[in-house]
This record gives structure tokens, C-alpha cells and sequence, in this order.
């Protein structure tokens, strides 16, 4: 019995999950702090990175696949390498690589240093195959594993596929706090083989299951070390990528709708006390501000600015650079989704005049986006409202709003029927494999 046409039962909705949904919001605020890319931002809630490498490790995941690959090689590349023993490590693989045509054809298999990305496709190490790829891409599985186990997990894997004869596609990435560190793709013909290898690998094996977090945010969590989602892509975009440009897009209309219709919306600060939204957002990028000047040693803070701690914290000072802020901020709401100019403010008290403090657009979007959680949690109307226009979004690009994992078009050939219209929002009771 296929696992498939029961899955969407045994994983719950990401959307439903409150933990997420927290997440989601999190990352929204966050995104911006350093530029940070809003997928990025999600796919870094769970991993801690863990350790370095295992050199070991390493070393037996090129050497098991080098001596696969050299046996199954085309010609001319298999007569240079038929009389080349077993190696044990990744330098005896890059000895026995001694021409530049060898290596050449052995570099789809190393890491892409750019996006720290390395892909193993068994078309490649099988080519007599005569495939791009062993299969279409129609699912994914994730599995949230550290840095240091992450080579030992994907031996495990790609020898017990050999031994079964079963194809495969998977990618690990190196980038540190990768939540998608280790995805296998499947098709609907040889899903429950792949979901079941990796399965038994991670139960028969507690020191890789200790290392492995909670799978990516935005999959459905078949167990609680293997998260799903279905694969493939919309015009080139991968469908993950896809979501959280919708989540994110979202999240700005929703927040930017507000702001601009009823900035005086009430929220709570972090005492818990009533506070008006824009207000908020006002003293979030003052007080900012105030933390990075504060940051700085006397003598620069002097130099760059004319002004002393103790002057930092005067009342007048503070309340006139808040009412600068807030005046240039109600003017800018407008254009908020576009582009904030540069506010410089002066100051003057009886005895001295300081240079001007200048508030940048990076120091305003700052600030914006730190009060989005606080928008949100305001109340529990507010984030149901939020999470309801990201289904109905999400529902219009083709994603189940019962379950985000999934898209229709994956579910009509799974199931055998269009799912869009039966979809409503409200999740199923999830069950347990």
C-alpha cells in the first residue's frame, strides 16, 4: 500500500500550528535586520549549525561514490580508471582524477562553493542510464540534519539505494543553520522506497537521530525527523522559493494596510501597556538609534556627533527626536512600500547645539519591520486574520490551504481528483505513521 494518497492525513497543516505561525512572523520581522533574504529567514528557525565536518565522514562518502562511479562510467573515461583500485579518502579520489577530463566529469559531485550546495544524481553516477535526472522531482524530503553527521547520513543513503537498485536525487547544503541541510527528491513510483530507507537509516542509527532538529517550517512533518513537501516548480521557481514569496508578500500588504488606514492602531509594548502602532514603530527606531550611538566609545561619539551619553538621555532630547521621527514617518507611510528618504535631525538646547543625527532608510525599515510581531500579537483577531489572508493567498497560487505542504496540481495526479475546490482552510485531523 502506497504511503501517498494517505500523506496529507499524517501531516499537519504548517499554517495550523501555532509555533509556526509565530515563526513565520519572527522571520517576517527579522528579514530585514542585515538584508537578510526572507527565505533564508525561514529556512533557519531549528538547526543550530552544529560542529565541523567529519573529515571520516567525508573521506567515505567521496570514496564510496568515486568507487561506484568509476565502475559505471562511459568510455573514454572508464578505460583510464578500470585498472584504478578501491579508494579510501578524498585525496586518494583527487590523485586518481590526474587529468583535467576526469576531474572535469567528477564535478558535478563536489560542492558549489557559491551556494555551498552539492547535488548526487544517480543518472550521473549511473550514465549508461542515458538520464538527466533518475526521475521527475515530485517530491521532497527533508531532514534537518547537522553539519557534523550530515556526510555519515548521506552514505548510509546512497549505498543502501545501490543496494536496493533504487534511484536517486539528493542535495546537502553547508551553509551554517540550513533548516533543508539534506533533501531527497522521489516521484510518486519510487516514493515509499525513498521514504522508507531514509526512515530505517535514521531509526537504526540514535547518534544521527540525537543530531537531527525539527524539519523546515514550511514542510508537513511525516515523522518528527522527516519534513514534506511536493516538489517541482512554477516558471522556473521552485515551489518552496514560491510560498515564501507569497508569505512575505502577504505579510506586507497586511501590515502596510493597516499602518497606512489606521496608524493609531492600538497594540501593547513590552511592558504589556496600550500603546498607539505608529508610536511604537516611532520609539523602536529611536531607541535603535540611541543603542548604536550609545555602543560607541566617548571620543567618536563626540567626533561624529557632538553629543555625550549623558546628553543621549535627556528627556527634551528624546522627546523632540521622537517627534521628528514620528512627523517624517506619517509623511513617508505612503511611500513606505517603496522608498523612505533621509531624515536629518537637529538639536539645540540653551547652552550648546549638536550635529545632526541622521535617520537613514535601512534605520526607518528597521524599526518598521521589528513591529510586526508586536502588531500581530496584539490580539488573537488580528493573527487570525493574518493567517487566514496567507491560506487565501497561498489557496490562489495553487497551494491547499489545508495543508501548505501541498500543491492541487500534485494532489489531482496523487489522488486522482481536483482538490481546489473542496479545499476551505480547515485542516483534517492529522493521524501518525
Amino acid at each position: 500500500m502506497s504511503y501517498l494518497p494517505m500523506l496529507q492525513q499524517y501531516t499537519k497543516n504548517p499554517l495550523d500550528d501555532e509555533e509556526v505561525v509565530q515563526r513565520i512572523i519572527n522571520a517576517y520581522a527579522a528579514s530585514f535586520h542585515f538584508d537578510q533574504n526572507f527565505y533564508n529567514a525561514l529556512f533557519s528557525q531549528y538547526s543550530n549549525g552544529g560542529a565541523f565536518f567529519s573529515p571520516r565522514d567525508i573521506d567515505l562518502f567521496y570514496s564510496t561514490l568515486f568507487n561506484i562511479w568509476k565502475n559505471n562510467v562511459e568510455e573514454p573515461y572508464h578505460t583510464f580508471l578500470e585498472d584504478v583500485s578501491d579508494v579510501k579518502s578524498l585525496n586518494e579520489v583527487f590523485k586518481e582524477l590526474s587529468s583535467s577530463k576526469l576531474r572535469k566529469k567528477f564535478q558535478p559531485f563536489l560542492e558549489n562553493k557559491r551556494d555551498s550546495l552539492t547535488i548526487i544524481n544517480s543518472s550521473l553516477v549511473h550514465p549508461e542510464q542515458g538520464k538527466k535526472i533518475p526521475f521527475p522531482l515530485q517530491h521532497q524530503l527533508f531532514i534537518n540534519i547537522d553539519y557534523k553527521h550530515i556526510h555519515k547520513l548521506a552514505t548510509l543513503y546512497l549505498k543502501e539505494s545501490e543496494e536496493k537498485g533504487l534511484p536517486y536525487f539528493f542535495k546537502m547544503f553547508s551553509r551554517y543553520e540550513q533548516d533543508d541541510s539534506f533533501v531527497a527528491f522521489a516521484d510518486d513510483e519510487h516514493f515509499d522506497q525513498v521514504f522508507e530507507t531514509l526512515n530505517s537509516i535514521i531509526e537504526n542509527n540514535p547518534e544521527l537521530r540525537s543530531n537531527i532538529a525539527t524539519p523546515p517550517i514550511l514542510s508537513g512533518k511525516i515523522t518528527p525527523y522527516i519534513g514534506y513537501t511536493t516538489g517541482g516548480s512554477r516558471n522556473k521557481v521552485p515551489l518552496n522559493t514560491l510560498k515564501s514569496q507569497i508569505i512575505h508578500d502577504v505579510c506586507s500588504r497586511f501590515y502596510f494596510r493597516i499602518l497606512e488606514t489606521a496608524p493609531n492602531f492600538p497594540i501593547k509594548d513590552e511592558n504589556g501597556q496600550s500603546i498607539a502602532l505608529v508610536d511604537q514603530i516611532c520609539w523602536n527606531i529611536l531607541n535603535n538609534k540611541i543603542d548604536y550611538m550609545l555602543n560607541l566609545n566617548k571620543d567618536s561619539l563626540m567626533a561624529y556627533y557632538g553629543i555625550s551619553r549623558a546628553n543621549l538621555k535627556e528627556k527634551a532630547f528624546l522627546g523632540e527626536f521622537f517627534s521628528s521621527i514620528k512627523s517624517h514617518l506619517l509623511e513617508n507611510i505612503p511611500n513606505l512600500k517603496e522608498k523612505v528618504e533621509l531624515l536629518e535631525f537637529s538639536y539645540s538646547n540653551k547652552k550648546e547645539s549638536y550635529r545632526d543625527f541622521p535617520i537613514d532608510e535601512s534605520d526607518f525599515y528597521r524599526g518598521v519591520f521589528q513591529t510586526f510581531p508586536q502588531l500581530v500579537n496584539s490580539s488573537s483577531k488580528v493573527k487570525t486574520t493574518l493567517v487566514q489572508s496567507l491560506k487565501s493567498a497561498l489557496k490562489d497560487n495553487g497551494f491547499d490551504p489545508n495543508n501548505i505542504a501541498f500543491d492541487f496540481v500534485s494532489e489531482q495526479r496523487i489522488l486522482g481528483r481536483d482538490t481546489s475546490e473542496m479545499a476551505d482552510g480547515k485542516s483534517a485531523r492529522t493521524k501518525q505513521f
